[in-house]
């Protein structure tokens, strides 16, 4: 529509123009020296025109026939560039299929002409490290980071994803350190860094490196919150002596000071470290608070230094839960701590009835026997022995039943345990 529209309007001013030329052609004379030229002016404009076209013609020409050998370069490069992303696309497609050989004979073969050659020289260090050829995968990507010194963290990533394949932990983690030195805020090589730091047990470097991972928004903040909270679980199980560990849970943040599992690992180290007066303080301001089964578990195994205060609060705790299991295997630990035979067996064999456990079978089993009642002390044993995971004594270290009883000699019992009953 708009060559009709723009052909019908020069028809219109030719028209017009011609009209004009029929009634006055005009006169135009140019003279130059001894020369003279005289002529129409239709004419004259005539002649302008026609040489103005001849001329932009002509220029049009020249520069397109300059053009040429740059158009036949740039046409050339193109079918290169597409067979070489040809290539590419069926060497990645090879790679994925597992066929090492011709996925790496593919992707190299026109790598350097190719718009992304880096990928070709990765793709071609995966397909190496598969056919066990680490010198040529190691050449491939140092070629990579030659040709595109920008792509330094592509290129790093690839290294430590092909040493991680291969098990080699130690190195991968030297590359993935040597990235984190020249970009410590990309969420790539902080994400990778603090996966590997998980798996190494590397928690000291990981406890510094949570700061970033949050700044950086790694992960979201329920898996931050389970990372630092695994965090300081490793490092006060880690703790050589009550020194440390002092220093691990001042350093850790109030709100995690305060989880239950946190503080059931800080009191079962403290056990550890003899720091039972240190423990039982802290376990009784908790069952204070709120009742917990893991944390009165561990009230029953350590030794304050009132033993009467743990069994009027393991007394008061069972009160409000009379059938209790854990509540009575901690009741008759505490008795057992305070020489009231006949109660502690009671507690003992109320929670056996309630709730069957390895250790409540194991401690009653140990009194019946240091009372004489070795038959019943063995079906208990055995009972125990089925109920437990392993052939380890299901107490905490540092604490058996044969400390907290004296001697008993063999029956009848001995009168302080009748008193005891009584």
């Amino acid at each position: 529509m708009k060559l009709f529209l723009l052909s019908l309007l020069v028809l219109v001013a030719a028209t017009a123009l011609a009209l004009f030329v029929m009634q006055d052609p005009g006169y135009v004379l140019i003279a130059v020296g001894p020369w003279t030229i005289e002529t129409s002016f239709a004419l004259l404009v005539a002649g302008i025109l026609l040489a103005f076209v001849l001329l932009y013609f002509g220029i049009r020409l020249f520069k397109g026939l300059f053009a040429v050998p740059r158009r036949l370069g740039q046409r050339r490069r193109q079918r290169r560039e597409e067979k070489a992303q040809t290539a590419l696309s069926h060497g990645l497609m090879e790679l994925a299929e597992g066929k090492w050989k011709q996925a790496e004979r593919d992707v190299l073969k026109y790598a350097k002409q190719g718009q992304q050659p880096v990928l070709s020289y990765l793709a071609a260090a995966r397909a190496a490290q598969e056919q066990g050829a680490e010198e040529r995968r190691d050449r491939y990507l140092k070629l990579a980071h030659e040709l595109e010194p920008d792509a330094d963290i592509a290129v790093g990533l690839t290294q430590v994803e092909l040493l991680l394949e291969q098990g080699k932990r130690e190195q991968a983690l030297a590359a993935l350190q040597r990235l984190y030195e020249y970009w410590p805020s990309h969420p790539k090589v902080l994400k990778a860094l603090s996966q590997l730091y998980r798996e190494l047990g590397e928690w000291r470097r990981l406890r510094e490196l949570l700061p970033r991972l949050r700044k950086a928004r790694v992960f979201d903040a329920a898996t931050l919150d389970a990372i630092d909270r695994e965090v300081y679980e490793a490092l006060l199980r880690e703790s050589v002596d009550a020194t440390e560990l002092e220093a691990v849970w001042q350093k850790m943040p109030k709100a995690l000071r305060e989880d239950e599992g946190l503080l059931a690992t800080y009191v079962e180290c403290l056990h550890r470290f003899g720091e039972d007066a240190r423990a039982e303080a802290l376990l009784r301001t908790a069952l204070k608070r709120r009742q917990s089964a893991p944390l009165l578990r561990l009230y029953g195994l350590v030794q304050g230094e009132h033993p009467e205060r743990q069994l009027a609060l393991a007394e008061n705790i069972l009160q409000k839960n009379p059938h209790d299991p854990v509540a009575l295997l901690t009741a008759g630990r505490c008795a057992l701590r305070n020489r009231l035979w006949g109660k502690a067996r009671e507690y003992l064999e109320a929670s056996v009835q309630a709730r069957p456990s390895a250790e409540a079978c194991y401690e009653l089993a140990t009194l019946l026997d240091k009372m004489g009642e070795h038959e019943m002390a063995l079906a208990y044993y055995r009972q125990g022995l089925a109920l437990s995971n392993c052939c380890e004594e299901p107490v905490a270290a540092g604490y058996t039943v044969e400390k907290a009883l004296p001697a008993i000699s063999p029956p009848p019992p001995p009168p302080d345990v009748d008193a005891a009953s009584g």
